[in-house]
């Protein structure tokens, strides 16, 4: 792992660790939001999807934006699992 992973790795389990403490201003919204902006500019593809949409709607959000890649109808991130 490169060095500039590692600080943003950090950084992002920083952002975890402060939204967990009842004494920090930063929230889960807070460190959802520094995730995904890093992980976008890292060039993954991120995706937040409505907790109250269906496995079926999230699949069609994410293959709207993924057509070509094959999407695992088994896989937890797409059935709303987390």
């Amino acid at each position: 792992m490169s060095t500039a992973q590692a600080a943003e790795e950090l950084k992002q389990q920083g952002a975890i660790e402060a939204a967990r403490d009842p004494n920090s201003k930063v929230d889960a919204d807070d460190a959802q939001r520094q995730i995904v902006e890093s992980s976008k500019e890292a060039g993954v593809s991120v995706f937040s999807f409505d907790p109250d949409a269906s496995p079926e709607e999230k699949k069609a959000q994410a293959r709207a934006v993924c057509c070509c890649a094959p999407l695992a109808s088994h896989s937890p991130f797409l059935a709303g699992r987390f």
